[in-house]
């Protein structure tokens, strides 16, 4: 089943934006699927019905799920014109099918599948989820939970991202976890994984160069927030680093790790936080002060769990730098992945 193209296109260009793009998501856990024969687009419009008789109010469990019960933000959206369940091509299986024809894309899509994107069109708006499965063999996988093999029946889309008003949400989760027997569960990023993410990101860029790096990454914001509050105005402080000096810190926090244990893995924040106790006597490792937020031309990660992904495209690289780009989002989506398969009730209360 082809991946039909969102309505939303590209800012001067008529390419479709890749569904993961440009939009804030919401992040959740999600267990493996069971009851869900396969994903054949036979199956996926069985539950696109199902799940669309439920929001035109149908009954859920013997209740009556009308607008009534979902929320002033969906009525506002106006009549739901259409709820679709379908395959999703990985980004760069994406791009080839906006030029190639029906044939060829139901062709690839077996083996480039990403999951599964759900789309709820209203009369004004849509709004979107999506199911996504880890691209990297579970073979390959550290983490012995997430590496075990799936049992027969199940199908693994561990990380859930949905981008609709809450009491939306909240109906397509219970959808989720009463038909497919599943769990779900919101993912908080902590101030570790938000810092780990970004340095990642860099050190994955890093082939580009200072210019390539200041075209994708752009101006750099980080979200400081504060346990016990400096002042009770000051609870959170914003730090910009100009797209043209990322790379500098980047490259003095490297000198400054050489022969340390570890290395440069924690380079970037290594250097901003000797740049702010020298500057403003601001210790960033102190266990009062975390990052809650990290923006940046690539992609936006808030430790309340949600997502923006810029993409490649954005990015406005190509050829040989397109590549590097597109390892440093994969390498993201990575991480991504790894946070929501580690099922920790704990998230939240901490780091």
């Amino acid at each position: 089943m082809a991946s039909s193209p969102p309505s939303e296109v590209a800012q001067g260009s008529q390419q479709p934006i890749y569904p993961l793009y440009n939009k804030t998501y919401t992040l959740h856990r999600l267990s493996p699927l069971h009851n869900l024969s396969s994903l054949s687009p036979a199956s996926l419009t069985q539950h696109a019905r199902r799940l669309l008789s439920i929001l035109r109010g149908d009954v859920l469990r013997g209740v009556r799920v009308g607008f009534e019960s979902i929320g002033d933000g969906v009525v506002n959206a106006g009549r739901l014109e259409s709820c679709e369940w379908k395959l999703l091509a990985n980004a760069e299986a994406w791009e080839r099918q906006q030029h190639a024809d029906e044939a060829e894309q139901e062709d690839n899509m077996a083996k480039e599948t990403a999951g599964v994107w759900i789309e709820l069109e209203y009369e004004k708006t849509n709004y979107t989820a999506l199911l996504l499965r880890n691209p990297r063999p579970r073979r390959d996988r550290g983490n012995e939970a997430s590496a075990a093999p799936a049992e027969e029946g199940e199908i693994h889309l561990p990380l859930l991202l949905t981008h609709m008003p809450s009491a939306l949400r909240s109906t397509l989760q219970d959808y989720l976890t009463t038909t497919f027997d599943a769990r779900i569960e919101e993912t908080r990023l902590s101030s570790t994984f938000l810092a780990a993410a970004l340095e990642g990101f860099l050190a994955d860029l890093s082939p580009l160069g200072a210019a390539g790096m200041a075209k994708v990454v752009k101006d750099l914001q980080i979200t400081l927030a504060f346990r016990i509050p400096v002042t009770p105005s000051l609870r959170t402080l914003d730090v910009t680093i100009r797209r043209e000096d990322v790379w500098g810190f980047l490259v003095k926090g490297k000198s400054t790790a050489a022969g340390k244990d570890g290395g440069g893995a924690k380079a970037f924040m290594s250097a901003l936080g000797g740049y702010l106790k020298a500057h403003l006597a601001l210790d960033i490792t102190h266990e009062d002060v975390r990052v809650s937020k990290v923006a940046c031309g690539g992609f936006v990660l808030a430790r309340d769990g949600r997502a923006k992904i810029m993409g490649t495209a954005e990015g406005g690289v190509e050829g040989d730098e397109g590549e590097t780009g597109r390892r440093a989002f994969g390498g993201l989506m990575g991480r991504l992945f790894e946070r929501a398969e580690v099922w920790r009730f704990e998230d939240g209360l901490g780091g």
